[in-house]
């Protein structure tokens, strides 16, 4: 049956208690449209924490740690999952059988069976599934995507995200750190590799051919690498890092003129640069919280269950991501 519009708040259960749940409830702070209603943790305390935490910042949640209640709650709309990557599809499907929108981080799926199980059942069942990609949804690739017209014709395109992580001193140092292990699903491609993929695939639609390298630690843990993508027109390269950092920003190459990007996951500065010296900026705005880039996923979320948009555009986008990612995976490029 198609969702019926939503004229109310979507409220919301929080499944996972990580930094990234923390932001979206910062977030939804700001869209009238959202409502964090109860989050969801294996451990009691661990939800009490949460919950304390939303009240500071003026959200209040209720603290369980029964699932099958908390789905079962006719008071809960959707579910937002930021469960561990290797438990997304499993949590996806409780959610969708339990009657539930769902709005998953990224990366939803690891593979393209993964994602199709997942999204058959969401449209078997008339609700909305959404991964939480946050950059998709920022207005900064719209106006990315109403410029390169003014670039003449592409030829190539340089995506990077090299990201030194705050946790690697410690893996360094001999100590685990969850978001360097492999066995949870975690790789540097699909924690923030994916964000120069997405404006790939955002742009330019699926690639005709991928070709990967990447670079390994001990454990197995992808590390560092890069994806080139072929189009019929101009290649696309994605290049990724957690052990290393780079400031060079990202650059989409014409014949007329080249346009900068200073971050694919929240871009701040934006200009182009033409043949003849000129510069034009397109956007020059402050820093932004990661909670902060988080409003417009949260309002687009909001607006697709209201519309009852089982089938929404953002699906072809994640997809089209999970392809390229997949064939890396499977090149080796990443530890699935």
């Amino acid at each position: 049956m198609p969702v019926a519009p939503a004229a109310a708040p979507v409220r919301i259960a929080v499944l996972g208690t990580s930094a990234i749940a923390r932001s979206f409830v910062e977030a939804a702070g700001h869209v009238p449209q959202i409502a964090p209603t109860v989050v969801l943790s294996r451990a009691q305390e661990t939800a009490d924490a949460f919950a304390a935490e939303a009240a500071s910042l003026g959200t209040t949640m209720a603290a369980r740690c029964d699932r099958a209640a908390v789905l079962a709650d006719p008071e809960v709309d959707a579910v937002y999952i930021a469960s561990p990557t290797t438990c997304h599809e499993a949590d996806v499907l409780e959610a969708l059988d339990a009657g539930k929108h769902v709005l998953c981080e990224k990366p939803l799926a690891l593979s393209l069976a993964s994602f199709d199980r997942m999204h058959d059942r969401a449209r078997e069942q008339g609700l909305v599934l959404m991964e939480a990609a946050r950059a998709v949804h920022d207005p900064a690739w719209a106006l990315i995507a109403e410029a390169l017209p003014a670039l003449g014709r592409i030829w190539h395109a340089r995506f990077e995200m090299c990201q030194y992580s705050s946790r690697y001193d410690a893996v360094r140092a001999g100590e685990h750190r969850r978001a360097f292990d492999p066995a949870f699903g975690h790789s540097a491609l699909s924690d923030i590799g994916i964000y120069t993929v997405l404006p790939a695939v955002q742009l330019f639609g699926a690639p005709e051919r991928s070709v990967s390298t990447s670079q390994s630690l001990e454990s197995g843990f992808d590390a560092s690498g890069a994806v080139l993508l072929t189009y019929p027109t101009l290649s696309v390269l994605c290049r990724y890092s957690k052990v290393s950092a780079t400031t060079t920003g990202s650059t989409i190459e014409g014949e007329d003129a080249t346009l900068r990007i200073d971050s694919v996951s929240e871009p701040g500065r934006i200009e182009i640069e033409r043949r003849d010296g000129t510069r034009e900026t397109l956007l020059d705005q402050a820093p932004r919280s990661v909670a902060q880039s988080m409003v417009h996923e949260l309002a687009d979320f909001a607006r697709v269950v209201a519309d009852g948009a089982v089938e929404h555009p953002f699906a072809r986008i994640s997809r089209d991501a999970v392809a390229v990612m997949e064939r890396a995976y499977s090149e080796g490029a990443a530890a699935s």
